[in-house]
Parts: structure tokens; C-alpha cells; sequence
């Protein structure tokens, strides 16, 4: 995933690359009127900076976040570090999160 200065792009980053606003971006992903030429923009500008939709404020309105706690005891090893990376790729293969 591209990072813009370190970090993960946010829709700013998005509306800035794509010549539109951040209200327009979430209008893009919420389902609003963006125009054809707008919303093909901002298409480009996600994919080109990598651009991942936070999905928890969704979730949070929802009340359904699709999270999935882990809570491990202990020191964080060899083998703890395999199943917290095997699960986490499951769990976002599935459409879930994992929160440890």
C-alpha cells in the first residue's frame, strides 16, 4: 500500500490527488451524487495512493463492528506472532478485524 508521508492516505489525501474535497470523497464511498468525471477521479486517486476505507465508523452506527478480539497472555514470540498474523489474514479475508 502506498503511504503518503509515512502514513496511511485519508480521504483528504484522496480528494487532494483526485482535485476534490474530502466531503466529496465520502460522498463518493457513501453512496452520494458524485459526478462521472468526479467519482472517476477519486477511483484513480484510491488506487493509486492505496487508499483503505476505515470501516469501523460504519460499523459503529451498525452496532456490528465484524471485530474479532485476541488477548494474549504472556510474552509475544515466535509462535504467538504466527498465529496473530495467520489469524489477522483470515479475519480480513472473511471481512472481518482484529483488535489484540
Amino acid at each position: 500500500m502506498a503511504r503518503v508521508e509515512g502514513r496511511r492516505p485519508s480521504m483528504v489525501d484522496v480528494g487532494r490527488a483526485a482535485g476534490v474535497s474530502a466531503q466529496t470523497v465520502s460522498r463518493y464511498f457513501n453512496g452520494g451524487y458524485v459526478s462521472a468525471d468526479a467519482s472517476a477521479r477519486v477511483e484513480a486517486a484510491v488506487n493509486a495512493l492505496g487508499y483503505v476505507r476505515n470501516r469501523i465508523p460504519l460499523q459503529m452506527k451498525a452496532r456490528h463492528t465484524n471485530l474479532i478480539g485476541l488477548v494474549l497472555l504472556g510474552p509475544i514470540n515466535y509462535g504467538n506472532a504466527g498465529i496473530m498474523g495467520g489469524l489477522t489474514r483470515a479475519a480480513r479475508e472473511a471481512g472481518q478485524a482484529v483488535m489484540i
